[in-house]
């Protein structure tokens, strides 16, 4: 990917005026158009070291390593995008057994589009979806109101140089326990894609799997 050129020509929000279901685009956030965005995703989509197909865990660790590794190799800032749902939420995807997941939180990596004059969140979803999404797009995917009835329903943006979507800390830069928290998360998750990717999917929906990231950033 030409990451000298993208960077060359992407432009920088300097004001938080957009707002796309009560979502803005946080000032200092890269604008890409159509082009830039599917190249910027595949970029991400590609990398060997990220657990996207270990869905029932590990959004927050994708969200947050794929942002590193746009921000240090090319300074493409990004966000994060939250979503929270009780009774829960629900995707499709073939790397359960049951060819489903659903969860209460989900986290993805997010920058931002300019459409008809305004500027909106651009949705970057690798486990779930091939290519950037609008926030639109990606609440209709997640909310299917044949599956359930959301009594709460939450979005909401949090910065993405921390895994913690809560943190109000305004940092510039990926601290380092975050990022020891972030790979040991992820070296484990990647032991159960590699079960995946030999066929022994794992059972259970949701989160009665996140049991197995207890302990890991103790």
């Amino acid at each position: 990917m030409k990451f000298q050129l993208l960077t060359a020509v992407t432009l920088f929000i300097f004001s938080s005026t957009a707002y796309t279901g009560g979502i803005s685009c946080p000032a200092g956030v890269a604008i890409l158009n159509e082009d830039q965005a599917q190249q910027v995703f595949t970029e991400l989509k590609e990398l060997q070291n990220i657990p996207y197909k270990y869905v029932v865990d590990g959004c927050d660790v994708r969200a947050y390593l794929g942002a590193k590794h746009l921000y240090e190799k090319a300074k493409l800032k990004s966000f994060r995008v939250n979503i929270e749902s009780y009774p829960s939420m629900f995707m499709d995807t073939p790397y359960t057994f049951e060819k489903g997941v659903d969860f209460f939180r989900h986290s993805v990596l997010a920058f931002c589009s300019q459409r008809e004059g305004k500027l909106t969140p651009l949705i970057f979803d690798i486990s779930f979806f091939e290519g950037p999404v609008s926030l639109d797009q990606w609440q209709s995917k997640l909310i299917d109101p044949k599956f359930i009835r959301a009594d709460k329903f939450e979005v909401f943006t949090s910065s993405m140089f921390s895994l913690d979507p809560n943190s109000e800390a305004k940092s510039e830069q990926f601290s380092r326990n975050d990022l020891r928290c972030a790979e040991s998360v992820r070296d484990r998750f990647m032991q159960e894609q590699r079960k995946i990717e030999r066929g022994s999917l794992p059972y259970g929906v949701g989160r009665s799997k996140e049991v197995i990231r207890i302990g890991i950033c103790d």
